[in-house]
């Protein structure tokens, strides 16, 4: 009777899912090796290694003449035709107006496109500052180790696991996959091996000076070095806030260098969720005063007047300049009745960060963290800013059966995040789950207008910063 209303919960679930997008599954256990499944005493070991040849990029695409502002514009304008159809059938259903100006629309729409854009390439010397001081960066940074570093920190975070980075042990090509197995022999329990695959700028808007976006993807595999075999792979990928191409040059590039170690930093963390700590996807929950907001993981409950749309402080003021800041308990109710399982959930404790607001639009530097956190509420310590915004994200780590799992970041669903083509493209990669190669959920998409699905809860490695929580200081 049990597992029937547990199945019953569980088809529940899903259907509410299909029909009005109200919630999605719960965290759920990922594939391990069995090393880490079967682990006693000290932490198990696990090694990071990074890949040793260069990602790709398209740092030489922004050519500082007319042709190559009026291909990008024919591209543009003919898309902004298409897209304009399922309008124009509607205003002239049924009538000759149709017949003449629905198939026309992206040949206008391509002609116009490119006339405009042989006006909006950008200068020469702009394209050459951005693009030497990206490369000076891939050189130093060596991107796949930065990152393998970042898995290894966030590793280290989950206290019943080590990461160790091993710079030696990669593939030096993408076709090359080294055999793991002798690292048994030195004690590890298992491979995560981590790739930056691509490092692209990509243009939003029109003029000479455009907003460019820094779009990151990399790749991460699971491997059990006892056997030798792949547990897991996924791709995962980072976009940018857009910025104005000419700021991406000022200061010898500090807004590159900030954003690749936000990149670093953000699919490092991503990877471990995903691979290690079952934290794929995010389940929906309501939220706001009315109850009428979709959150992403834990709904917040303090500062409750709270707004997750508009920016105006008058609706996002906290009490004070140190606040109590409150969240859902984890687990939620509903989450236990589609897995049983969470039910059983042990240790549980909450991580909190705050950012302070860049430019009221962009997340700034991280100013507050606090981790073990025991109950679902915590009033800061320090006092932050006065009349300052300032975002923030709370989740639950907690352990199922000794095993480390967690949430993702919780997040607002609205504002729908409108991503470039190179993250759709990122997006659009298969990946493997089980033994089988699956497309990730942002694949399907309508390509007429926006899509729900882009956003933190169903397929964003990252959290855009519109999506925080936030709230103002008095």
């Amino acid at each position: 009777m049990t597992r029937r209303r547990t199945s019953i919960a569980k088809i529940t679930l899903t259907c509410c899912v299909l029909a009005t997008g109200c919630s999605t599954n719960p965290p759920t256990a990922p594939d391990l090796p069995a090393a880490l499944l079967a682990r006693n005493g000290p932490p198990v070991a696990i090694a990071v290694v990074p890949a040793r040849y260069a990602p790709e990029s398209n740092l030489a695409v922004w050519a500082d003449n007319s042709g190559s502002g009026a291909a990008q514009g024919a591209m543009d304008g003919m898309v902004a035709g298409l897209r304009a159809i399922p309008s124009a059938l509607m205003l002239s259903w049924g009538t000759l107006a149709a017949l003449v100006l629905v198939p026309a629309l992206p040949l206008i729409g391509l002609v116009g496109g490119a006339f405009g854009g042989t006006q909006a390439a950008i200068p020469p010397e702009t394209a050459a500052a951005i693009e030497n001081i990206v490369k000076a960066l891939l050189d130093e940074l060596r991107v796949s180790e930065s990152t393998a570093r970042g898995v290894a920190a966030s590793i280290e975070e989950t206290g019943v696991l080590r990461g160790e980075v091993l710079v030696d042990e990669g593939p030096t090509a993408a076709a090359v996959t080294p055999d793991y197995r002798a690292l048994a022999v030195r004690g590890f329990g298992a491979v995560i091996e981590v790739r930056v695959r691509r490092v692209v700028f990509t243009r939003q808007g029109r003029g000479a000076d455009p907003n460019l976006a820094l779009v990151v993807t990399a790749e991460a595999r699971l491997f059990d070095v006892a056997t030798g075999k792949l547990i897991s792979s996924r791709h995962f990928a980072y976009q940018s806030p857009t910025y104005e191409s000419s700021r991406w040059a000022q200061d010898a590039g500090n807004l590159v260098g900030t954003e690749f170690g936000r990149a670093q930093a953000v699919l490092g963390e991503r990877i471990v969720e995903s691979l290690l700590l079952g934290a794929e996807w995010s389940p929906l929950s309501r939220a706001g005063p009315l109850r009428n907001i979709d959150v992403c993981a834990l709904p917040p409950t303090a500062p409750a007047s709270v707004n997750f749309i508009t920016l105006r402080p008058s609706e996002t003021i906290a009490d004070a300049r140190s606040p109590i800041l409150a969240w859902e308990t984890f687990p939620l109710a509903p989450w236990v009745e589609a897995d049983s399982r969470l039910g059983k959930a042990e240790n549980v404790r909450y991580e909190l960060r705050i950012w302070e607001a860049s430019d009221r639009r962009f997340l700034g530097e991280l100013v507050y963290e606090r981790s073990d956190l025991l109950s679902p509420n915590h009033r800061l310590e320090s006092e932050l800013k006065p009349a300052t915004q300032y975002f923030w994200s709370v989740r639950a780590r907690y352990a199922v059966g000794g095993l480390p799992q967690a949430t993702r970041w919780s997040a607002a669903q609205e504002p729908v995040f409108v991503p470039t083509g190179e993250l759709i493209s990122a997006a659009a990669e298969s990946r493997m789950e089980r033994d089988e190669v699956r497309s990730s959920p942002c694949a399907a998409r309508n390509g007429f207008g926006k899509d729900i699905s882009w956003t933190p809860c169903r397929c964003l490695d990252f959290i855009p910063a519109a999506n925080y929580y936030r709230f103002w200081t008095p």
